[in-house]
């Protein structure tokens, strides 16, 4: 047995290894990348479990979606998980993938015992951190004597404690080196091998624009072709820096184009034009988040503030308007990182400002936008 899973564990390496190298056009893959990959096999065979820390439970929840779709045993764990059967089949080990957000694996008792258990204190090969920069942005006090917003991220290092000694693997797509840094110090890693990729964007153009009208003088353009191209108008997602301003924004369009928003007459759930905040309705999120999923749904245009944000898949689009520039240069980089996600095709990232819109934003994204 063990040597007909070591054949099928070295075919799959392979097939694995080729397909690695044809998607990302490399000639050959370096020895860490080729360590990383073989430990992946092996543990894909193998009676093991991989702890992946994730922010966001819709984040988990598709990604467990998708797994258990192509035959990978996952499962999360958190508040919105309420199947016991779930629950339990996590705690005897039957998964091969774990999700779940800092708070649930350190802050439930339930959970930070199991980890504590032979079941997974004998079995775990891993922990990986996704989206980690939230260990950052979230898990510290922006201020001296204020709290942190999520203070768990600050503390993931605790497994360390809780599991035999196993590796620790970090992935986020947008971290300055001092991110990098207190990632690395907040979990501990003393020695570990970074491999970076530059974040640039070759199919995205980035441009800045200072604005001296308002909004209806701003808009005016896009409102004219949306109005004439109707569905085939290439998709764009207006970023604003407040519920307030996407309020606005959205008013404005809602005012110019009348009826001439929605592709059906009188229907109100065929809008071309559609707004997405922490305070809306669930159900009209969701909604949203299906049609951007697919290329040609009926909304062209997404008016959105930060919480269209990380994990969420979307498709079709062309351009990213800031109006207002982000708080900082990751938050930027991973909003204008939603154009072009499916196509090489040249698409446009454009920061629009005036020097008010700045007194939300950090140092270095002031500076990119004023430079």
């Amino acid at each position: 047995m063990a040597e007909a899973t070591s054949v099928m564990d070295e075919t799959l390496y392979f097939q694995a290894k080729s397909k690695i190298k044809s998607i990302f056009k490399l000639q050959n893959l370096i020895e860490c990348q080729e360590k990383a990959l073989k430990c992946l096999i092996m543990d894909l065979w193998s009676p093991s479990i991989c702890l992946v820390i994730s922010p966001l439970s819709s984040l988990m929840q598709d990604q467990v979606m998708y797994l258990n779709s192509v035959g990978i045993k996952a499962a999360f764990i958190g508040d919105d998980q309420t199947d016991e059967e779930i629950k339990w089949n996590v705690e005897t080990g039957y998964y091969q993938l774990v999700y779940g957000s800092p708070e649930a694996f350190l802050a439930s008792s339930r959970w930070r015992k199991m980890l504590t258990g032979d079941v997974y204190r004998d079995i775990v090969c891993l922990v990986a951190v996704d989206e980690a920069h939230c260990i950052q942005h979230w898990g510290y006090a922006v201020k001296k004597g204020e709290q942190a917003f999520r203070k768990w991220f600050s503390r993931i290092n605790e497994m360390r404690s809780l599991l035999k000694k196993i590796p620790i693997l970090a992935l986020t797509a947008t971290a300055t080196l001092a991110t990098k840094n207190k990632i690395v110090r907040a979990l501990e890693m003393d020695t570990c091998e970074v491999i970076n990729q530059s974040p640039n964007r070759k199919n995205i153009a980035y441009s800045v624009q200072a604005v001296t009208g308002g909004a209806h003088q701003t808009f005016g353009p896009i409102i004219k072709e949306l109005r004439e191209k109707t569905v085939s108008f290439e998709r764009i997602i207006i970023y604003c820096q407040t519920i307030k301003i996407c309020s606005h924004i959205y008013g404005v369009f809602k005012e110019e184009m009348g009826e001439d928003m929605y592709v059906s007459t009188g229907d109100i759930t065929s809008g071309m034009v559609e707004m997405y905040h922490s305070r809306i309705d669930e159900l009209n999120r969701d909604n949203i988040v299906k049609d951007f999923s697919i290329p040609n749904g009926h909304i062209r245009l997404l008016i959105a503030t930060i919480a269209y944000g990380m994990g969420i898949n979307c498709q079709g689009v062309k351009s990213i308007v800031h109006y207002g520039p982000s708080r900082n240069v990751e938050a930027y980089l991973q909003e204008s990182g939603r154009a072009g996600r499916d196509s090489s095709d040249m698409c446009k990232a454009v920061i629009l400002y005036s020097n008010v819109m700045l007194k939300y934003c950090d140092e270095p994204m002031t500076e990119y936008a004023r430079n």
